[in-house]
């Protein structure tokens, strides 16, 4: 999916949208598994434009993009965290609420680095930030529209969550049914149009891709293909290593009193008291909840999968970052006054415990971070490899054969970090075709960046490799790698190699 939309955003920049161009796009030899969306490209695209025309360099394209993508998602964001604390904040507590907020997400690794990428999901993500801001201000024909649109078009499995947030708002009286149901009726319908629209366009035939991509995981039950999880996987393992921290925060944010120390011993006689459950939090949270349960009957399970509810999750747990400082910092008199009459320690009757233990969690899931961090700039050997490839070979490399030297690339590698945008047309023919068995087969390439270290005919041999991340060696506190690509080349060519 990821691939696709880097291959499309660089095929619109390079080509154009004319049907000259679109001959040339990268969709119509490698279409995927199932087809996906242009709109997410052509918009990514159009905000590229101008800097294309400004003569940046094309090297600096895909980072221009993902720059693009992660502006647009660092902005839903902030309108989510601003509706959210609008209805759930008080006015003078904001401050240090958004401040938790901001450091709890950064402080994270999975969210951050998604934000920028070119998936369907990161796509929905941003609208599903702009549905859960309006749905936090009341505003339903807004919220239903939008949440419409981010179903139709980019990840139809977000009704999973669209579905729990408006009924529980129409039940609880705070949207209207016959403004929900014509809102979402016509939303739909131009929603559907407009991705049939444009993608028959693009894909040349009638088409509305994400109604392909629901049959081929829902009806055909085909995406465990790609692996399985139990059931309690997304409680157990997706969101605690999203979340980090705030995975162990979020349940006390569903108290109406946050329960600490001192609130405990000073309720000791009802020890009920502090753990009453806030009814508002409770709607916000449920929704979430439904979203991840049925998720879980599905047997393929991916963490990006969930992204629409991470924000609602982070927004609660900051909740408790921000009463702990807030405890510490800007006590309310009334309630500093009841914890001076205790008889206890000075480190407890204000919470410096609590808030110490809480600056720990977020420093932790800075550190984790940090370790996922280096762990996926190993993640893209592919991408290594055919930069090497190009260094090695410098262009032009036709000087030893009157032409332009050809690769084939590997599904393993063209996974893992090859786009377009890494590609030198000028020098180098580039090949994705999965349908080569024999030697024979290969003989009319000229390199193979493949994750088979045993060459195909005996007039290749292995250039070098590319290590990839392994895994994480905690005991001895350090990544470990291992070859996972092969350069192969034909002997002719190696010796005009560096």
């Amino acid at each position: 999916e990821e691939s696709f939309n880097a291959q499309a955003i660089h095929d619109i920049v390079k080509y154009g949208i004319s049907g000259t161009g679109l001959k040339q796009y990268d969709h119509f030899e490698f279409p995927g598994v199932v087809p996906r969306t242009f709109i997410g490209p052509l918009v990514v695209s159009g905000l590229m434009s101008p800097f294309v025309a400004c003569g940046l360099d094309p090297k600096h394209y895909l980072i221009l993009a993902r720059i693009i993508i992660g502006g647009i998602s660092v902005y839903t964001l902030g309108q989510f965290r601003r509706a959210f604390g609008s209805k759930m904040v008080p006015a003078n507590a904001y401050p240090i609420w958004s401040t938790t907020f901001t450091l709890l997400v950064c402080s994270q690794f999975h969210l951050p680095f998604y934000m920028s990428r070119p998936l369907p999901n990161t796509f929905a993500l941003a609208l599903m930030n702009l549905g859960l801001a309006a749905w936090m201000r009341n505003e339903g024909a807004r919220c239903v529209s939008i949440l419409a649109f981010a179903c139709a078009v980019f990840r139809a499995d977000c009704i999973l969550l669209a579905g729990p947030l408006l009924l529980t708002s129409l039940l609880l009286g705070r949207f209207k049914w016959g403004e929900i149901i014509c809102y979402g009726f016509l939303a739909s319908i131009l929603s559907i149009s407009a991705t049939a629209l444009v993608d028959t366009y693009f894909w040349s035939e009638p088409i509305w891709p994400e109604a392909q991509v629901l049959y081929y995981n829902t009806v055909l039950n085909k995406s465990h293909n790609w692996g399985t999880q139990p059931f309690h996987w997304y409680w157990t393992s997706a969101l605690p290593r999203a979340l980090s921290g705030g995975y162990i925060l979020f349940p006390l944010a569903l108290f109406r009193t946050l329960p600490t120390i001192p609130r405990i011993l000073e309720n000791c006689t009802k020890p009920w008291q502090p753990f009453q459950l806030d009814r508002r939090r409770i709607e916000i949270i449920v929704p979430s909840i439904i979203f991840i349960f049925l998720y879980s009957f599905l047997p393929h399970k991916e963490l990006r999968f969930i992204f629409p509810s991470l924000p609602i999750f982070n927004a609660l747990s900051s909740l408790v970052l921000a009463q702990y400082f807030t405890d510490v910092l800007a006590p309310e008199p009334r309630q500093a006054e009841k914890l001076q009459k205790l008889k206890l320690p000075g480190l407890l009757k204000l919470g410096y415990i609590e808030a110490t233990c809480a600056a720990f969690i977020v420093l932790l899931s800075f550190m984790a971070s940090l370790v996922f961090l280096r762990a996926s700039s190993l993640n893209y050997p592919g991408g290594d490899a055919l930069e090497k490839v190009h260094f090695h070979f410098p262009c032009p490399p036709q000087t030893a054969f009157g032409r332009k030297a050809s690769i084939h690339i590997a599904n393993i590698a063209a996974i893992n970090g090859i786009t377009r945008f890494g590609q030198l047309e000028d020098c180098f023919t580039y090949s994705k075709d999965e349908n080569l068995s024999t030697g024979e087969d290969f003989q009319k390439f000229d390199l193979l960046v493949s994750e088979t270290e045993e060459s195909p005919t005996t007039d290749f041999e292995v250039v070098f490799s590319q290590d990839g991340f392994s895994h994480v060696d905690i005991r001895n506190r350090k990544i470990h790698t291992r070859p996972m690509i092969f350069v192969h080349a034909k002997h002719d060519l190696v010796l005009l190699s560096r």
